[in-house]
C-alpha cells in the first residue's frame, strides 16, 4: 500500500481577538521540545501523562510544522492558522477525505481520523478537520489543547496484505511547548537504561519550585471521574529546597498513570498515583515517604555593571543549584502497587543561573534631631523578601540630597548610619544611628536619602550590593537663639522682659530676659544681654573688661555665632 504524507500550506497567520499571533518560530524556538500533558477517552481506564523525551516540533515552513512522535507513535503535519493548529491531511481540496495516513515507528502505518462524539459514541465525517483550540502562551510556555475526538488505527503486514491490529479513540490531547533549563540524568531500573532528558524548573521567591517533565514522564495532571466522564487539568509537580538542611524535596502529590496498550478498550476508573521515595533498605519497599534528596549550591556570582539592584541598576546574583533524588517511583496507594511505573535511581540535575538576587525593602523609617541640632537620628526598619543565603550583614547608609529611582547617587558622599547589622534567622530588621548635622545659623530643611548596603560572606567573593532609595527630610537650626529648642517643637510666642520684670515691646540695651513659649506648653529662657555690647562681626572684637563675663557666657552657650 502506497504511503502518503501531505502538507497543506496556509495563506497567512492572524491574531485572534487582538492577541499576539503565535508563529511557527514560536513553537520551534526552544528546539521544539515539548511535553504531552495528557490524553484519554471515555473507554480508557487511565489518563496519560507521558513524555517520551522525543516529542517536539520541526519547522517545515512559516505556516507548517511536524509534530514528531505524536502519541509516541507517528509524525503528524499541522498547519498553523489563526493561532490554531489544523491537521494537514487533505488529499483533494474539492472533496477532502478526513483520513490521514502516516508512517509509524511501531507499526507499518497508521490512520488518523477526526471524529464527532455523541453519548460516548464516535462518528466519522468527511471534511472534518482535526483542529486545536486557540493556542495560549504564559511565561514563554505554549499550551495546545485538542478537545476533538480522533480515531487512531494501526496496521501491520506487507503490501497488499495489511491487517488492522489496533484501534483506539481519544477524546482530548494536550501538549505544552516549553523552554528547558535543566538536563536530567537518571537510571531506569526496569528498562535497565541510563537516561538523559530535558525539563524545566521554575523557582519562586521562597525557594519552592514547579517542575515540568520530571522523570521524563510528565507527572503533573490532576484528574477525576464523574459518572462516565473523565475530567483533567494540568497541575505541575511542585517541590522546594531547604538551604539550611541541604535538602530538596518533591511534594507528595497526586499524579496519573501511563496510557494503556493500544488494543485496550477496558472500562474503569482513573488511577491515582503519588510520586514517592522508595526505601530499598526495607523489605518490602517503603512507598509512603515524600521524594527527597541532597542539594548543593555552587558558583555564586554577580552580573551587571552597577552595584545597584534597585534604582535602575542591573546587578543580579546567580548560582547553580545541584539536586540529587533518592530512588523513586509512582505508587498507586489504593492498589498497593507500582506496577507499570518506572523504578528510577541516580536522578541528578543542575539548575544553572538560578536568580537569588537579594530583595530588601524599607517598611518604616523614623527620624529625629538632637536637642542641640547637632545630630540627625534614624530608626529604620526593613525586610528581606528573598533568600539571604549569601548575605553576611547590612549597613544602613545615608547620603545628602533627595534621590529617586534612576538618579546618579554620589556614593562618595554617603555615610554609614548603622554598620554591620548582622544577618538574622528572620527576614525583619531594625537599625538605629545618627550622623552629624551641618552647622546652621537659621532654621533649615535638609533632604537626605537612605539606602541599604548588603555585605556578603568573604568566602563567596561577592561584592556589596546597594538597595532601596528612601528619601527623608529634617528641619534643623536655631532661629530663636534658645539652646533648648529642637526642630520638632513649634514656637507659639516670644516675649522680652528687663531685669525689673517689666515686659518689653522689643529688646533694649542691656540685659534682656527672653521667654519662648511652645505649642506643647513648655518654655525656655535666655538672659544674655541683647543686643550684645560688642560687635561679633568686627574683624577684631573689642571686649571691655566689664563685658568679658557676658562674652564668655555667650561664646560658650552659642558657639555657632
Amino acid at each position: 500500500m502506497e504511503k502518503k504524507f501531505y502538507v497543506a500550506i496556509a495563506a497567512g497567520i492572524l491574531a485572534i481577538g487582538g492577541a499576539q499571533a503565535v508563529t511557527v518560530d514560536d513553537l520551534v524556538q526552544y528546539g521544539g521540545d515539548a511535553i504531552e500533558i495528557f490524553y484519554g477517552n471515555y473507554k480508557e481506564r487511565s489518563l496519560h501523562s507521558y513524555v517520551n523525551g522525543y516529542v517536539h516540533f520541526e519547522k517545515v515552513n512559516d505556516n507548517t510544522v511536524v509534530l514528531k512522535n505524536y502519541y509516541g507513535l507517528c509524525d503528524v503535519p499541522f498547519t498553523l492558522k489563526n493561532n490554531k493548529l489544523i491537521m494537514a491531511y487533505t488529499e483533494d481540496d474539492d472533496n477532502p477525505t478526513n483520513i490521514l495516513e502516516v508512517e509509524s515507528s511501531k507499526y507499518a502505518f497508521m490512520h488518523l481520523t477526526p471524529q464527532t462524539a455523541v453519548n460516548q459514541t464516535y462518528y466519522s465525517q468527511n471534511g472534518l478537520r482535526y483542529t486545536s483550540a486557540t493556542i495560549t502562551e504564559k511565561d514563554g510556555e505554549y499550551q495546545i489543547d485538542f478537545n476533538q475526538p480522533i480515531k487512531i488505527e494501526a496496521y501491520n503486514g506487507t503490501e497488499g496484505n495489511y491487517t488492522l491490529v489496533g484501534r483506539e479513540w481519544k477524546n482530548f490531547y494536550s501538549i505544552v511547548v516549553f523552554k528547558p533549563n535543566v538536563t536530567v540524568t537518571d537510571y531506569d531500573v526496569r528498562a535497565r537504561k541510563a537516561r538523559t532528558y530535558k525539563g524545566k524548573v521554575t523557582f519562586n521567591a521562597d525557594d519552592t519550585f514547579s517542575f515540568i517533565n520530571f522523570g521524563a514522564k510528565g507527572y503533573g495532571i490532576y484528574n477525576w471521574m464523574s459518572g462516565n466522564m473523565i475530567y483533567s487539568k494540568l497541575k505541575k509537580l511542585t517541590g522546594g529546597i531547604d538551604r539550611d538542611k541541604g535538602e530538596v524535596w518533591m511534594d507528595y502529590q497526586q499524579i496519573t498513570s501511563d496510557v494503556s496498550d493500544l488494543n485496550n478498550n477496558g472500562y474503569g476508573n482513573v488511577l491515582s498515583y503519588k510520586l514517592c521515595r522508595v526505601d530499598t533498605a526495607v523489605s518490602p519497599y517503603d512507598f509512603y515517604q515524600p521524594l527527597n534528596g541532597p542539594v548543593v549550591f555552587s558558583d555564586p556570582h554577580h552580573t551587571g555593571e552597577s552595584a545597584w539592584v534597585t534604582n535602575g541598576g542591573d546587578r543580579r546574583t546567580l548560582e547553580t543549584v545541584n539536586m540529587e533524588f533518592r530512588p523513586w517511583t509512582a505508587y498507586n496507594v489504593s492498589a498497593n502497587s507500582y506496577a507499570g511505573q518506572p523504578f528510577v535511581t541516580d536522578t541528578r540535575l543542575s539548575v544553572p543561573d538560578h536568580d537569588v538576587t537579594l530583595d530588601v525593602a524599607f517598611t518604616n523609617v523614623n527620624t529625629s534631631t538632637s536637642s542641640d541640632n547637632a545630630k540627625l537620628g534614624v530608626d529604620a526598619f526593613w525586610t528581606a523578601n528573598t533568600t539571604q543565603w549569601y548575605v553576611n550583614s547590612y549597613d544602613l547608609m545615608m547620603v545628602p540630597g533627595r534621590y529617586t529611582v534612576g538618579a546618579d547617587v554620589p556614593l562618595d558622599e554617603a555615610v554609614v548610619v548603622a554598620a554591620d547589622v548582622m544577618k538574622g534567622t528572620g527576614a525583619e530588621y531594625e537599625a538605629e544611628g545618627a550622623v552629624n548635622a551641618p552647622e546652621l545659623n537659621a532654621e533649615s530643611t535638609l533632604d537626605y536619602t537612605l539606602f541599604i548596603r548588603a555585605n556578603y560572606a568573604v568566602s563567596t567573593g561577592l561584592t556589596p550590593t546597594l538597595h532601596n532609595l528612601y528619601p527623608v527630610q529634617y528641619v534643623v537650626g536655631v532661629p530663636t537663639g534658645v539652646n533648648s529648642v529642637t526642630a520638632a517643637k513649634e514656637v507659639k510666642s516670644v516675649m522680652y522682659y528687663n531685669m525689673a520684670g517689666a515686659m518689653l515691646s522689643e529688646p533694649c540695651d542691656g540685659v534682656n530676659i527672653k521667654v519662648v513659649t511652645y505649642t506643647d506648653g513648655t518654655t525656655a529662657f535666655d538672659d544674655v544681654q541683647d543686643p550684645l555690647p560688642f560687635d561679633i562681626n568686627a574683624p577684631v572684637i573689642d571686649i571691655k573688661d566689664e563685658d568679658y563675663a557676658l562674652w564668655y557666657r555667650d561664646v560658650t552657650e552659642e558657639p555657632q555665632k
